[in-house]
C-alpha cells in the first residue's frame, strides 16, 4: 500500500477514535430527606434515547460524548430534576443527585374551589382534576372524557354530578360550566356548549362536586366544571394533531341499511359490501410569549359520517388568547379571549325501534340543524401597591340556531365579572369578594307565544333575562393545619317581565319550629357556604363542607314551545326556581409503600333539593291549549322534593412493576336517590328518582416505558332503575331494550402510542372493545366498537 494512503488511513482512524470517545458519568441518587438511595430512577440524556436506571444502591452509569448536555432524573413520587453537564476533558465524572419526595397529585394547583390558586389537598370541597393528556391521548370529546371521571355521569348531553341531574336533553343544567373562568352556558336553554371547548389547548379540567352557588350563583346547584386552557410562555408551543377513524358493525345486528351498504360487481355478480362510516379531523395550537405580548391560537375541524342514520356532522372551531403585560407596568395585564364555533348537524333524538331500527330516527326523517356561536372576552388584571388583586372581565356571547323543524333562535348575552382578592399573609387570611351579572336577549320562533301557534305556524317572539349578584368569602388558616372557609352571596334575577321570587327555606323552617308556618319568598336570594380542611398528618387531610344552591328556570324551561320526534313541549309560566343544599365529609390519605405512592379519597355526602325542575307529561291540559296538542305533551314543572345520599371512593396511584412505570385512577360511587314526594296514586311517580345510576365504577390504567405508552379505560354503570313510562320513555325501543339489557353496562377502551424524540406521537385507540350495546339515556344507542389512528407533531 502506498505511504500517502497509509498516512491518510492513520489520520482518519485517529480522528474517528478521538471524536467517538465518550465519558462515563456516574453517581448515586438519594432521597433528599432521609438520604436513602432510590432504586429505579430514570436517567436520560435530554433529546436522545441514551439513558440508564439506578440499581438497588441508587447507583447509575451513563456514557456521554464531549459537549454540553442536560441529564434528566425522574421517578414517580419525586420532583423531576434536570442538571446541565459540560464534558470538556475526556475524564470520567461523578455526579451525585438528591431528589425531593413530592406528592404530585396532592400538590396539583387549582383555582375553581376558592377563586384563587391553592393546592388541591387543601380544598374544603370534593374536587377532581382531569389532565389534558388523558383527553387527547384517548381522542375523546369533552363530554365523553367527563364520563370517565368518578362521580360524574353523562345522561346524554346532560352532566350529572353525584346524581344531581336526570334527563333533560341538556336543557337547564344544574352544573355551571366555565371556560377559563367564564360561563359557556347557552343563553336560551341553559345548555352547555361542549363542542365550543378548545380541547387541543386545554391544560386541565377542574370539577367541584356539590352545591357551589354561594361563589358561582345560579346553575351551580349541583357543582362547577372549569376548563382551563394553556397560557403563553417564553418557550414556543406548536402542536398539530391529525386523526382518522371508522366505526365497526354493531355486536348483534348487521348494518342492513342502505346508507351503510354499497352494491358492487364481483365476478359477474352483484354483491353488497359494508361501508364503514368514517370520522376524522385535525387540530392545531400555537402558544408563545413575544416580549410583552402573549399569544395562544387554537383551531379544530371535525367531520363524522355518523353510525346512526341521519346523524352526521361537520364542526369547525377557532379560539385565541391575546395578553399584554407591559414590562414597565408588570402589575397590569390586559387581555382579549375569543372563540368561534360553527356546526352543521343532522340531529338524532330518539330511535325508531329495536334491532337495526335502533340506528334509525323515530320519525324516519332528517332533522338538519345549523348553529354558530362566538364570544369576545376582554379583561384587565391589576395588582395595586398593597398587592391586592383586581380583576374585571367582560363578555359578548352570541349564538344562532336554525332547524328544519321550524325552531330558530338568535341570542346575545352581555356579561361582566369583577373580583377582588386580598391576602393578609401575617394573619393567614384570604378575602375574596366580587360582583357579576348579565343581560341576555333571545329572539326566535322557539319562544313564540302559544296563541300564535295555530296550525303550528309560529311567529317570532323576544324573551330576555337579567341577573345581578354580589359575593364575599373569607378563608383563614389556623396553626398551619386547619383551614376554615365561609362565604355569602346575594343574587337577583328577572325573566322577561317577571322578577324571580325564591323561597327562603331556612327562615320558613325556623318559623315552622315556632309553630308559625310560612312560605316567605324574596327577589334577592341569600346563599351561604361553610367548609373546613384539617391536615391531621403529613399526608392526611380531613374535610367537611356545607353549601346552599339554587337555580332559576332557563328560558327554554319556562317559555319554550317545540315539537320533536312526536314529543310536544309546552311553556309553563308558573315555573318556580329550584333550591337545595349539600353537605359532605371526606378524607384524603397519601400512602407510600416501596416503589408505590397512592392517594385514597373517601367521602360521604347528602343533597336535598326543593321544587326540583324536570320535564314531565303535561297532565290536566287546559281547554284553551287542547286544540294545539299534536303529539305527546310535555312541560317543565316543579315536581318533587328529593334527597340524594351516597358514598364515593377514589384512588390515584403510581409505581413500578418489574421496573415498568404504572399509573392508575380508579373510583366507585354509590347513590341512594329518593323522591320525598312519592305519590303511589300517580303512575308517573317513583320512589327512586328517574334517570339515576346507583352504582358506577370507573378506572383508567396507563403505563409509559421509554417511548411506548399503553392504556386501558374501564366503565361500569348499573341498570337505570327508573325512567318515564310515557313519551320518550314509553317508546318500544326503550322498554324493549331495558328488558334485555337490565344487568348494567360494561365498556372498555384501549390505547397504545409511541413517542418519537418528543416530536412525533403515534396513537391507536379502540373504543368499546367488547362492542357493548348500551344507552346513556333512553332511546339513544351509543357508538359500537370504533378505531382511531392519531398522529401528533410538536415543532
Amino acid at each position: 500500500m502506498p505511504k500517502p494512503l497509509l498516512l491518510l488511513l492513520f489520520i482518519t482512524c485517529l480522528f474517528t477514535s478521538v471524536f467517538s470517545q465518550t465519558v462515563k458519568v456516574y453517581g448515586t441518587v438519594r432521597d433528599e430527606k432521609n438520604n436513602k438511595p432510590i432504586e429505579g430512577v430514570v436517567v436520560l440524556q435530554k433529546g436522545t434515547q441514551n439513558g440508564a436506571l439506578t440499581d438497588s444502591l441508587g447507583q447509575y452509569t451513563i456514557q456521554l460524548p464531549s459537549g454540553i448536555h442536560s441529564l434528566e432524573f425522574s421517578y414517580l413520587g419525586y420532583s423531576d430534576r434536570s442538571i446541565p453537564v459540560s464534558i470538556v476533558e475526556m475524564k470520567d465524572r461523578q455526579l451525585d443527585v438528591k431528589m425531593t419526595d413530592e406528592s404530585k397529585e396532592l400538590d396539583i394547583v387549582v383555582v375553581t374551589g376558592s377563586k384563587y390558586e391553592k393546592k388541591l389537598s387543601e380544598e374544603v370541597v370534593s374536587m377532581e382534576v382531569l389532565k389534558a393528556n388523558m383527553i387527547t391521548q384517548s381522542n375523546a370529546k369533552m363530554d365523553e372524557a367527563l364520563n370517565k371521571v368518578p362521580g360524574v355521569n353523562m345522561i346524554g348531553k346532560t352532566i350529572s354530578i353525584r346524581g344531581g341531574s336526570g334527563f333533560s336533553d341538556a336543557t337547564g343544567n344544574r352544573v355551571l360550566a366555565l371556560l377559563d373562568d367564564m360561563p359557556i352556558i347557552s343563553p336560551e336553554n341553559g345548555s352547555i356548549i361542549w363542542d365550543m371547548v378548545p380541547i387541543e389547548a386545554l391544560e386541565q379540567v377542574e370539577i367541584i362536586k356539590g352545591s357551589s352557588s354561594a361563589l358561582y350563583g345560579s346553575s351551580a346547584l349541583n357543582g362547577v366544571l372549569n376548563m382551563r386552557t394553556i397560557n403563553p410562555k417564553p418557550e414556543m408551543v406548536n402542536k398539530l394533531i391529525i386523526s382518522y377513524g371508522f366505526y365497526d358493525e354493531p355486536r348483534q345486528h348487521t348494518w342492513d341499511y342502505f346508507w351503510h351498504r354499497k352494491s358492487i360487481r364481483k365476478n359477474g355478480d352483484t354483491v353488497d359490501r359494508v361501508i364503514h362510516p368514517m370520522f376524522g379531523g385535525g387540530q392545531f395550537v400555537h402558544a408563545k410569549q413575544y416580549g410583552d405580548f402573549g399569544v395562544v391560537v387554537a383551531g379544530s375541524y371535525q367531520q363524522d359520517q355518523g353510525f346512526r342514520m341521519y346523524n352526521d356532522y361537520k364542526r369547525a372551531r377557532l379560539a385565541s388568547k391575546l395578553r399584554y403585560t407591559p414590562h414597565k407596568l408588570q402589575h397590569l395585564t390586559v387581555g382579549l379571549n375569543m372563540t368561534f364555533f360553527h356546526q352543521n348537524l343532522k340531529d338524532f333524538f330518539a330511535a325508531q325501534g329495536l334491532g337495526p331500527k335502533m340506528y334509525m330516527p323515530s320519525d324516519g326523517a332528517q332533522t338538519i340543524t345549523r348553529s354558530r356561536t362566538f364570544t369576545i372576552d376582554p379583561y384587565v388584571n391589576y395588582y395595586d401597591n398593597k398587592q391586592n388583586r383586581h380583576s374585571i372581565k367582560f363578555r359578548v356571547f352570541n349564538t344562532m340556531y336554525n332547524s328544519t323543524t321550524g325552531d330558530s333562535t338568535e341570542s346575545t348575552e352581555f356579561y361582566y365579572d369583577y373580583s377582588f382578592l386580598r391576602n393578609f399573609k401575617k394573619l393567614n387570611l384570604v378575602i375574596t369578594a366580587g360582583s357579576n351579572g348579565f343581560y341576555s336577549v333571545v329572539h326566535g320562533k322557539t319562544f313564540g307565544h302559544l296563541v300564535a301557534n295555530i296550525k303550528n305556524i309560529r311567529f317570532y317572539s323576544t324573551r330576555d333575562i337579567m341577573n345581578f349578584a354580589a359575593y364575599i368569602q373569607a378563608e383563614k388558616k389556623f396553626f398551619n393545619k386547619l383551614t376554615v372557609s365561609g362565604g355569602l352571596r346575594l343574587e337577583f334575577a328577572r325573566l322577561s317581565d317577571e322578577t324571580v321570587q325564591n323561597r327562603l327555606p331556612f327562615i320558613n323552617i325556623l318559623n315552622g319550629i315556632k309553630h308559625k308556618p310560612s312560605n316567605i319568598t324574596s327577589p334577592v336570594t341569600p346563599l351561604f357556604r361553610l367548609g373546613l380542611n384539617y391536615q391531621a398528618t403529613e399526608g392526611t387531610y380531613i374535610r367537611a363542607s356545607f353549601g346552599q344552591g339554587f337555580r332559576y328556570p332557563a328560558l327554554a324551561e319556562k317559555y319554550v314551545y317545540t315539537v320533536r320526534s312526536g314529543a310536544q313541549v309546552f311553556p309553563n309560566d308558573s315555573l318556580r326556581p329550584e333550591n337545595g343544599w349539600s353537605a359532605e365529609v371526606g378524607i384524603k390519605q397519601g400512602v407510600k409503600i416501596s416503589r408505590w405512592m397512592a392517594y385514597f379519597d373517601v367521602s360521604g355526602f347528602i343533597m336535598r333539593y326543593h321544587d326540583m325542575i324536570e320535564f314531565q307529561l303535561y297532565n290536566n291540559i287546559p281547554d284553551s291549549i287542547q286544540p294545539y296538542v299534536m303529539g305527546v305533551p310535555f312541560h317543565a314543572t316543579n315536581i318533587t322534593d328529593s334527597r340524594i345520599m351516597g358514598v364515593e371512593i377514589s384512588a390515584i396511584a403510581n409505581g413500578r412493576i418489574f421496573g415498568v412505570p404504572l399509573n392508575f385512577i380508579v373510583g366507585y360511587s354509590y347513590l341512594d336517590p329518593r323522591n320525598l314526594s312519592y305519590d303511589p296514586s300517580d303512575p308517573n311517580s317513583t320512589k327512586i328518582l328517574k334517570y339515576r345510576i346507583q352504582h358506577s365504577f370507573k378506572a383508567d390504567i396507563q403505563s409509559t416505558y421509554k417511548s411506548v405508552m399503553l392504556g386501558v379505560n374501564l366503565l361500569y354503570n348499573s341498570f337505570m332503575k327508573e325512567v318515564d313510562q310515557v313519551g320518550v320513555g314509553a317508546l318500544p325501543v326503550v322498554n324493549g331494550f331495558r328488558k334485555t339489557h337490565n344487568k348494567g353496562d360494561f365498556v372498555m377502551d384501549i390505547r397504545a402510542g409511541y413517542n418519537f424524540r418528543d416530536k412525533f406521537t403515534f396513537n391507536f385507540i379502540c373504543k368499546n372493545v367488547l362492542n357493548t350495546e348500551y344507552m346513556l339515556r333512553p332511546a339513544l344507542i351509543e357508538a359500537p366498537r370504533n378505531y382511531t389512528f392519531q398522529v401528533g407533531y410538536n415543532f
